[in-house]
């Protein structure tokens, strides 16, 4: 599952990628990869290699916040206050 994460972040030259980043990420946090699940959830926000949804960017990053990722819970904290 890390090694899941390790290889999207290798890959994480979003606006270059050739590849499914998205779909790396994904794969780890479905199955339960913290940081992939921010990830998924940031890329979400901000539509990133995937449609915007603010929605299911909250569903991820709270996954994430749940975990303690720390990124997760200061970005839910500056959203709240958008």
């Amino acid at each position: 599952e890390f090694a899941l994460h390790l290889r999207a972040v290798d890959l994480k030259d979003f606006h270059l990628a050739t590849v499914d980043v998205f779909g790396w990420f994904m794969q780890a946090a479905e199955k339960g990869l913290a940081w992939s699940q921010f990830e998924v959830g940031w890329m979400y926000y901000f539509g990133i290699k995937v449609e915007k949804n603010e929605t299911l960017a909250l569903r991820w990053l709270k996954r994430a916040a749940n975990q303690n990722v720390r990124k997760a819970i200061s970005m839910l904290g500056e959203i709240e206050y958008l």
